[in-house]
Order: C-alpha cells, then structure tokens, then sequence
C-alpha cells in the first residue's frame, strides 16, 4: 500500500510540475503544499464552526449573525497582484455561507463551501470578536482558493487565504 500511495504522490507531482515549465520544481512543491496546509486548516476550522455554531443559543447566533450583501476592499497577494475584490455573501441561520465574487483581475468565483459561526457571546473577549468565517471559492477560470477569517466588532471581515495556483495573502472586506 504504502509503495502505491508513493508512486501516486509522485505520478501527481510529476503532472503539476509540468503544467509549470516557468517555475523550478522545488516552488511548485512549496506552492502546492502551501495549498494543502491553507486548505486542511480551511476544512478543520469548517468543522470546529459547525459544531460550534449547533452549540450556540439560537438568539445569540441571530444577534451576532454577519449582516447579508455586498462586501468590498482589497486583497494582499504575496506575488504583488493586489487587486479590489467584491463579493455578495449570504449568511444561513443553519452556519453556512453562501455567495459569490469577482476579483479585479482574476474574475468570477462561487463559493463553494462555506461555514460561519460566532463566537458564543458570553462576554468578554469573546464578545468582542464577533463571527468566525471559512470558505472555499470556485474561480470560473479553474483554480480554487481557501479562505479563513474573522468578521471584526465593525462588521468588517479580514481574512487570509491560499490558491491552487500559487499565491497567498489577505483580505480586507467592508460593506458596501
């Protein structure tokens, strides 16, 4: 078995490695390992939302609950392509997300998986820091990106985020 799972792991590396002719070998490992960590911290986070959004007294879930519409701002990208994000996000009363986007240069996604909880509300520092987010985004032009962040006392949601293709970094969303 584990003969088998090697010669997978590297019959794959050896695809994605060819699909970048322009990079060596050693940054498309780092890049798709990057990807890899962003994107298991993105589903246990997922998880962690889930239960903690099914544990959560439903009033205090309704009054902490991310306001719906449109949120703008801009991204931090670690390859120096910033560029302004838009995205319609739907808060769910079950703790799902759900929305879609369109990034300055890199265009229309949906997400495809999305989760929010807050964060119990029982006063103190954890009343102050209002809901946790966590979503993955589907790009129309293939590639995929994980996100996770927090939604600030002021409704603003700051987050960080990995791509399939290699790029990372942050964002800073507010309603529009």
């Amino acid at each position: 078995m584990g003969g088998v799972a090697y010669y997978l792991y590297n019959s794959d590396h050896a695809k994605r490695a060819g699909a970048y002719e322009d990079e060596d070998e050693e940054d498309v490992d780092t890049d798709f390992h990057q990807y890899e960590r962003e994107l298991a911290e993105t589903r246990a986070l997922m998880q962690e939302l889930q239960q903690e959004h099914g544990q959560t007294d439903p009033l205090v879930t309704a009054i902490q609950k991310p306001a719906d519409g449109r949120y703008v701002g801009s991204s931090a990208e670690d390859d120096d392509g910033d560029q302004p994000v838009a995205v319609h996000l739907e808060f769910k009363e079950d703790g799902t997300v759900q929305g879609w986007g369109n990034d300055g240069v890199d265009g229309r996604y949906v997400l495809k998986d999305g989760v929010w909880s807050t964060t119990g509300g029982g006063g103190g520092l954890a009343g102050l820091l209002g809901a946790r987010v966590a979503w993955i985004e589907q790009y129309d032009q293939g590639f995929q990106v994980a996100l996770r962040g927090q939604v600030r006392a002021d409704g603003t949601i700051r987050a960080l985020w990995a791509s399939t293709v290699g790029v990372s970094g942050s964002v800073d969303l507010a309603r529009d």
